[in-house]
């Protein structure tokens, strides 16, 4: 980049043709100390403190401090390097910068360098973030961690955006490890939720969609497909009764049991036939120990006996508009994710699923 820079400890010397007598007066320069004052003291603080991420990079520390036009960093407006350079005048090594840009932000850098680019560091944001890691162009770029006041990160980054394989914690308790593209969960994942409730499959743009395994904090399961965030296609869903259980095996639509399915109840009383929007509709057979019942259903409603059969003989009393249970694994997401948004989903007991992303201001 051509930089005027001084290379080395001492006064001027044949060797860098550098005075430092006279660069004191070069407005490019101006004085560590003058430098260091400009930096917060947590800020400054905590970069002394971080030794162990420049292990085998030795910090020369009495080089100058210059201030430089940059032309490897857009929309620059100020900026001001402490650091090691080499003999080309290049930044290279151990340094700390201050990066004010067009929009008056404030980045403080403290990284390592190689011919002139940031190759990683630690960078402080100016709305009191923090990113460790990988860096190009002067974004989070490869592996880091980035520190927020509602969640950490770490993993794979690419141009500023969570993409590739990584795990974040939210303050409230939620976590989520997994893949992730352009900022959102994508691919498979695992997200654990305030409430001790969890899914394991299939995400996409943040939300589940495709296959995955959902278990409520009541003991209830849901293993199947997932379309936009709610139940679609064919599934599993366990109601859990102490030690006994009652299934569902079947389609459903738009998070209701829709189509073919069975239903066995805790008793073992089985239907096994047409539903609508959660409810029997259509052809089917109710079975329970002693007889099996064909016939039609219509919104819930027994209308129609098409057959009966004594499987061991005796008489029972048969209900045949059984009542179906709901699909009740409530799930709350409310919390701030880090692209400026709130994804609140909940699965709630009428089967209904409020899916609302929400931009802050």
């Amino acid at each position: 980049m051509g930089i005027s820079c001084p290379c080395s400890k001492g006064s001027g010397d044949g060797e860098t043709g550098i005075d430092f007598e006279e660069i004191e007066e070069d407005e490019n320069y101006i004085s560590m100390d003058n430098f260091f004052n400009k930096i917060p003291k947590p800020i400054l603080d905590e970069m002394n403190s971080e030794k162990d991420f420049f292990d085998n990079h030795p910090n020369n520390t009495d080089l100058k401090t210059v201030k430089i036009q940059d032309n490897n960093i857009s929309n620059n407006k100020d900026i001001l390097y402490h650091g090691e350079f080499n003999q080309k005048g290049e930044k290279d090594g151990i340094g700390k910068m201050i990066l004010t840009n067009e929009k008056n932000d404030t980045l403080y850098i403290h990284g390592i360098w190689k011919k002139d680019e940031l190759k990683k560091g630690i960078i402080y944001y100016s709305n009191n973030t923090k990113y460790k890691g990988d860096i190009k162009n002067f974004l989070k770029h490869g592996k880091g961690i980035y520190i927020t006041d509602s969640e950490t990160y770490d993993g794979d980054w690419k141009d500023d955006l969570k993409d590739g394989e990584g795990y974040i914690k939210y303050k409230e308790g939620a976590e989520y490890r997994g893949h992730f593209k352009k900022d959102k969960f994508n691919g498979k994942g695992e997200m654990k939720f305030l409430d001790e409730t969890s899914y394991s499959g299939d995400f996409y743009n943040g939300i589940f969609h495709g296959q995955g395994f959902l278990k409520g904090n009541n003991g209830h399961t849901y293993y199947g497909t997932f379309s936009k965030g709610v139940y679609n296609g064919q599934g599993e869903f366990k109601w859990s009764k102490g030690v006994k259980t009652i299934f569902y095996k079947g389609n459903y639509l738009s998070g209701k049991k829709d189509g073919q399915g069975l239903l066995q109840f805790d008793n073992g009383d089985i239907y096994w036939g047409g539903w609508e929007s959660g409810i029997p509709n259509g052809e089917g057979i109710f079975e329970t120990k002693n007889r099996k019942y064909h016939g039609n259903w219509r919104t819930g409603v027994f209308m129609q006996l098409i057959e009966a059969e004594n499987k061991e003989g005796g008489e029972e009393k048969v209900n045949l508009n059984f009542t179906t249970p709901l699909e009740d694994i409530e799930i709350k997401w409310d919390f701030k994710i880090s692209n400026n948004s709130v994804f609140s989903s909940t699965f709630n007991t009428y089967n209904d699923v409020l899916i609302e992303i929400i931009k802050q201001n």
